[in-house]
C-alpha cells in the first residue's frame, strides 16, 4: 500500500472517529443555583416538588383511609384483615433528607428522629420505628387483598374466593381507585411521578461537583474533631444499636457542627433545589395531572375516615 493512500486512510478514520464522538449527546451541565438559605432545623428543608406531595400529616389520611377500605374490602370474602391501627411517620415531611441537621436533636436523640426512638428495655438493631400491629396473611387473605399470586406474582382478578370474586388488583387495588373517584384519570406510575422526580433530583445532586466538594469539606471537618468519614451517610446510617449511648450523642453533635460550619446542607439544599426544578419545567403537564389526582384522593380520604 502507497504512503499517500495509508494517509487517506487514516485521516478517513480520524474524521470517522471525530464524527461519532460528536454525534454522542453531552450531559447536561450542572444547573445554576439560586439562593443558598440557612437550614439549623429539618422544617427549613423546603423543595418546590413539596407541593405535588402530601405533607406527613396528609399522607398519614391518605393511608389511613386506604387501609379501612381495604379491611371493607376484605369483609366481602369473610376476612378480618389485621392492618396496622397507626401508621408511624415523621411529624416533619424531610426529617432526613440529608441526613441530621438539628444540632439540639444531636445533643438529646443522637441520629434518631425524635419520637421514633425504640422502647426502654428494646434490643437488636433499628434507628426507627416501623408501624404498629401487623400482618400475616393465609394464601387466599393475600391474593384478597394483594390481588395476587404471593408465590408466583401472578394476577389472580376474578378468582373466586369464598364465592366473590378478586377484584383487579385485590382490595389493595379497589381502595386506591375509590379514592380516586371523582379525578381525572391518571396512571398509577403517574401519580408516582413527583416522588420518582424527587428521588431523581437527591440522586443527582449527590453527584454534582458543589455537593461532592462539601461532601470533602465536612470529612475534613470531621477529621479534625477526631473521626473518619469519608461522606455525611456513614455516621447517619449507621448501626447504633437499639438505645442512645454517648458515643452516637457525640459524633451526631459532632456532625452537625461541621455541617454548619462548611454549609453542607445548605449547599446540598440549594443543589437539590435547582435540579428539582429543571425536573420540573420537563415534566410541567404531568405534575399537573399528578396534582390534581393527589387533591382528589386526600378529599375522598377524609370523607372517608369521617364517615368511619
Amino acid at each position: 500500500m502507497s504512503a499517500r493512500i495509508v494517509l487517506v486512510c487514516t485521516l478517513l478514520t480520524m474524521t470517522l472517529t471525530a464524527t461519532a464522538c460528536g454525534s454522542a449527546a453531552s450531559p447536561e451541565p450542572e444547573p445554576e443555583l439560586g439562593s443558598i438559605l440557612e437550614v439549623r432545623t429539618a422544617s427549613d428543608i423546603v423543595t418546590p416538588l413539596d407541593a405535588y406531595e402530601p405533607t406527613p400529616e396528609q399522607q398519614r389520611t391518605i393511608i389511613e383511609a386506604h387501609q379501612l377500605l381495604v379491611q371493607k374490602c376484605a369483609q366481602r370474602f369473610s376476612f378480618d384483615v389485621n392492618m396496622p391501627e397507626s401508621v408511624s411517620t415523621p411529624d416533619v415531611k424531610h426529617a432526613r433528607l440529608f441526613g441530621i441537621v438539628n444540632a439540639e436533636e444531636a445533643a438529646s436523640h443522637g441520629y434518631r428522629v425524635p419520637g421514633m426512638e425504640a422502647p426502654p428495655g428494646a434490643t437488636g438493631p433499628s434507628n426507627t420505628k416501623s408501624a404498629t400491629g401487623g400482618w400475616n396473611p393465609s394464601d387466599d387473605e393475600f391474593i384478597v387483598v394483594r390481588g395476587v399470586d404471593r408465590y408466583t406474582g401472578q394476577s389472580k382478578t376474578g378468582k373466586k374466593i369464598n364465592s366473590v370474586p378478586v377484584p383487579d388488583g385485590g382490595c389493595a387495588g379497589e381502595a386506591m381507585r375509590q379514592l380516586g373517584e371523582g379525578g381525572s384519570a391518571t396512571a398509577p406510575d403517574l401519580m408516582e411521578l413527583p416522588s420518582r422526580l424527587s428521588s431523581g433530583a437527591h440522586q443527582s445532586a449527590e453527584k454534582d461537583s458543589r455537593v461532592v466538594a462539601a461532601f470533602g469539606a465536612w470529612s475534613a471537618c470531621m477529621k479534625e474533631a477526631g473521626y473518619e468519614f469519608s461522606n455525611p451517610w456513614e455516621p447517619n446510617d449507621k448501626n447504633w444499636g437499639r438505645q442512645v449511648t454517648s458515643e452516637e450523642i457525640a459524633t451526631a453533635t459532632a456532625d452537625v457542627e461541621c455541617r454548619q460550619s462548611t454549609r453542607l446542607v445548605e449547599i446540598w439544599l440549594a443543589v437539590e433545589v435547582a435540579y428539582q426544578n429543571r425536573e420540573m419545567e420537563n415534566h410541567a403537564a404531568d405534575l399537573s395531572a399528578a396534582k390534581n389526582s393527589f387533591e382528589t384522593r386526600l378529599k375522598n380520604a377524609a370523607k372517608i375516615l369521617a364517615g368511619a
